[in-house]
């Protein structure tokens, strides 16, 4: 299912050597891309996640539809006070490593993902476009950004795992730029480079840098779906 072509992956790895990132189209064979489009418009079990006080949190996010307009209120207010002191982020997510380690992924398309995205060609080609031969495995997550929703500037700096590279593959249908989500790759205080979501496409881009995905207009109806992962050196 995987169909990264070696003359995409020379051109990606002159790309990243220039820049610290790289854009691979057509990652998948269509039939396998649009199959987790699919799924991923019947996906039952979300996250919201975002923080408060500065902890990481988790909430149900079919249950937030139906919660007291006053304490939604009260709850968009943490919100933002944390994106006005510093990182925040909101948006909803399947931790598909964890439940791919725990032989708990529900779909039969996100478990192939998560194998594919895990195998031996898919970490080469990883390799291949990074310079980098320590890595080992991959971990991720499938990301859902809806109106509103977004990811403030950071890094991805984690040194407790040991991370290479990040790599957001794209699965969002009839996206464009006005309706914001971008990826957009920071260079000291300026914006280098921003990336509208593109379908069965794959950004890769050095870790440690600063990045971030612009909020979703308010207005917009679809979501923006990705597997947002990190190529990993060591041992899981």
């Amino acid at each position: 299912m995987l169909e990264l072509k070696k003359d995409e992956l020379v051109s990606a790895r002159n790309s990243f050597d220039n820049h610290g990132w790289a854009v691979l189209e057509n990652v998948f064979q269509n039939d396998f891309a649009e199959r987790v489009f699919a799924c991923a418009n019947e996906q039952v079990g979300w996250n919201l996640v975002t923080r408060i006080e500065g902890q990481h949190r988790a909430f149900d996010a079919s249950a937030m539809t139906s919660v007291p307009e006053q304490n939604l209120k009260q709850f968009e207010s943490l919100v933002a006070a944390e994106a006005q002191a510093g990182f925040q982020y909101i948006y909803e997510r399947i931790p598909l490593y964890d439940q791919f380690i725990a032989g708990t992924v529900q779909e039969p398309v996100m478990q192939a993902l998560m194998t594919c995205t895990r195998s031996a060609p898919f970490i080469e080609s990883l390799k291949q476009v990074t310079g980098d031969s320590s890595i080992r495995f991959t971990d991720g997550q499938f990301t859902r950004y809806r109106r509103g929703h977004y990811l403030t500037r950071h890094d991805d700096r984690n040194d407790a795992n040991d991370r290479v590279a990040a790599f957001v593959i794209n699965f969002s249908k009839a996206w464009h730029q006005d309706m914001g989500g971008w990826l957009a790759l920071y260079q000291n205080e300026s914006v280098e480079k921003v990336m509208v979501p593109r379908f069965n496409s794959m950004v890769v881009f050095k870790v440690p840098r600063d990045h971030a995905v612009t909020p979703v207009a308010p207005w917009v109806d679809g979501c923006r779906y990705a597997l947002t992962g990190w190529a990993r050196r060591g041992e899981e």
